[in-house]
């Protein structure tokens, strides 16, 4: 069997049996035929694997850029102490240990934490508030002034006053340039605290947290109504064409986040979870009214309560920055597999019930670009792991076994409404992810079990198990090798023609579903479906139309154990 110039298998391949089981062999045999014995890991000791021993610990340096919050910060209370505050840090949280979301168990790594408070310049500051307040673009959107303060709107009695502007900043470009040059000059001139032979030290984190001025960054079309604090929102957005609402923080293309205590508040979050949703409280934020003194204070009837208000605004912000490291630059995982295969081959297999169009040909907007999977794919690839993508396109017509299959995991639940003062009932379909999982590797189709009972890759097939460490030196100074094999993950791609109102997602919230073994992904020609989640005051919709974004989000999950991002391992829970 020969491949194209596009890497693409032959339809007709996969029209008989006994050809896809061809199709299979092909496909290990295309990525393994360049293979051979590889070096052995002499990084990975046996006790790596034992999860009896005590956790390898692994230095992790975070480097905290706190902007505008110097000797002459506004308000009084967002004035830090870096020292003191670096001992917060330490007292709270010195190391991390992840935990396996599939086995619910800690992993054998843990993390020391090694924390680095900086104060930026002032001239940093000025920078970038200059770049922001270029980059402000006017939305269509308003946003309750009240949202800004924290005031008590039941006090308005039903006032409908007190709106402003919304303004996007789109961090693509000129204001992610700016943030880089800010990190990058704190990351190599920072005070050098620890020692310098510490591994890793070069591969610091960062976390830019933001105080700015709104009085600074108000645009001239803004009419000042009283305070410049509630006279606009502005929010960030990582694309043009993003969610509904922007965000408050947001993860750079470099080693470092930001948080941005002035922006919004913007509300984002999952609705089927009571934790992980972002709210007005979430974030320390600088205009709320219980950062400034009170009636009280201002006529000295009290005395000040400067010294309670920096204390409690030092501990939220270490809240901040300890979520950061448990969901950011520490975060559990979700699969408990050691991968260090040589290759890892992905066959993207698109089954369709229709011929209205070709996912795999480029062009049109229902295309899948390969070359964006691969190049993502390839920052996911552990050291000397290389990725092969081919793909395929048949009909699910002709693979009955696979079709019916999927119309067995598509399931029905009963929803109760209330809509317009009437109590309906409807039924709402989705697809059992762990059932589809399960048929596709017990059916008799080759493309479905074949190649799935091919994609476990084990550790103990690639690392002897050594009765002592020194004979596992004695082997690697022999010069004996042995091979690391090869990984197969199929995606498995479900085009479909479904013209419904509502679209039919994988456990009734996502369009794509992951294991250790397979990565499925739905495809139809929805453009507005309902995921359960919240964007500002609406529910957030999702395309269905490209699976591009679908597919990088399982193969991240089955092959880096990514975990979504609003989602956490629970201990007294035991369950996300």
């Amino acid at each position: 069997m020969s491949v194209s110039p596009h890497n693409r298998l032959p339809t007709e391949l996969c029209s008989r049996r006994y050809a896809a089981k061809g199709a299979i062999v092909a496909l290990v045999l295309l990525c393994s035929a360049t293979g051979g014995m590889a070096r052995p890991p002499k990084h990975i000791p046996r006790f790596a694997f034992d999860k009896d021993e005590s956790p390898v610990n692994v230095p992790l340096m975070l480097r905290v850029m706190l902007v505008n919050m110097g000797p002459n910060a506004e308000p009084a209370a967002f004035r830090v102490d870096t020292d003191d505050f670096e001992r917060l840090l330490f007292q709270l949280m010195p190391g991390h240990q992840p935990h396996c979301v599939e086995t619910g168990e800690k992993l054998s790594v843990s993390y020391e934490i090694y924390y680095d408070v900086v104060h930026t310049s002032q001239s940093d500051k000025d920078s970038l508030s200059a770049v922001l307040k270029t980059n402000m673009k006017l939305t269509s959107e308003v946003q309750h002034s009240d949202s800004i303060t924290g005031a008590d709107k039941t006090a308005l009695g039903g006032d409908k006053k007190g709106f402003v502007s919304v303004y996007d900043i789109n961090v693509k470009g000129a204001v992610e340039d700016e943030l880089e040059r800010i990190y990058n000059i704190y990351a190599a001139n920072a005070k050098n605290k620890y020692d310098p032979s510490m591994p890793m030290r070069e591969g610091v984190y960062g976390l830019m947290i933001l105080n700015m001025d709104k009085e600074l960054l108000m645009p001239a079309t803004t009419k000042k109504e009283g305070d410049a604090a509630t006279s606009f929102v502005y929010r960030y957005k990582t694309g043009p064409n993003g969610v509904d609402s922007g965000s408050d923080a947001f993860v750079t293309r470099s080693r470092f986040a930001v948080v941005d205590l002035s922006a919004g508040p913007s509300l984002y979050g999952s609705t089927q979870a009571g934790e992980g949703a972002v709210i007005a409280g979430s974030l320390p934020r600088r205009y709320h009214s219980k950062w400034q003194p009170s009636e009280e204070e201002a006529l000295d009837k009290l005395p000040s309560q400067l010294r309670g208000r920096s204390l409690r605004f030092q501990a939220d912000l270490a809240q901040v920055i300890l979520s950061a490291v448990r969901f950011v630059f520490a975060p559990d995982i979700q699969f408990d597999e050691l991968d260090f295969s040589e290759k890892v081959l992905v066959p993207i297999l698109v089954f369709r019930d229709h011929r209205m169009y070709d996912p795999l040909e480029p062009g049109s907007d229902f295309s899948i670009d390969v070359a964006a999977i691969r190049k993502q794919l390839e920052r996911l690839a552990m050291p000397g792991q290389t990725i092969e993508i081919v793909t395929g396109l048949q009909s699910l017509h002709e693979h009955e076994r696979i079709a019916m299959a999927f119309d067995q995991a598509v399931r029905a639940d009963t929803v109760h409404e209330s809509h317009m003062g009437r109590y309906t009932v409807r039924q709402k379909h989705y697809i059992d992810a762990k059932m589809l999982f399960r048929s596709l590797a017990q059916t008799s189709d080759y493309l479905a079990s074949g190649l799935i009972a091919a994609s476990p890759v084990l550790s103990s097939e690639f690392f002897p198990d050594f009765n002592s460490e020194e004979e596992l030196r004695q082997k690697q100074k022999s010069g004996e090798t042995w091979a690391l094999g090869t990984r197969v993950l199929p995606v498995f791609v479900f085009a479909m023609s479904d013209s419904d109102d509502e679209a039919t997602l994988f456990d009734g919230s996502l369009p794509y579903a992951a294991s250790k073994d397979a990565v499925l992904v739905v495809q139809s020609g929805q453009s507005g479906a309902q995921v359960p989640f919240f964007s500002g005051g609406r529910q957030a919709s999702k395309s269905l139309i490209n699976p591009t974004a679908s597919i990088l989000a399982g193969v991240g999950a089955a092959l880096g154990g990514l975990m979504p991002w609003e989602k956490r391992y629970s201990g007294s829970h035991g369950a996300p």
